[in-house]
């Protein structure tokens, strides 16, 4: 099990990181870490697309 990697198939490659936080946050048991993985995922998730919206030419 520990070395079974097939949970990387379910990462979002566009989203990056913060798709690999809610992955792993999936495979966390304790409720209180788990939460805060998925808050740590959203907030980096929120940074992500800001800095997409600030490269994209105006038009």
């Amino acid at each position: 099990m520990k070395d079974d990697l097939t949970w990387l198939d379910h990462l979002n490659h566009a989203a990056g990181f913060s798709s690999l936080v809610t992955v792993a946050a999936a495979k966390v048991a304790d409720d209180k870490t788990r939460l805060a993985l998925l808050t740590t995922a959203q907030v980096i998730g929120q940074h992500i697309e800001k800095a997409s919206a600030r490269s994209r030419p105006s038009s």
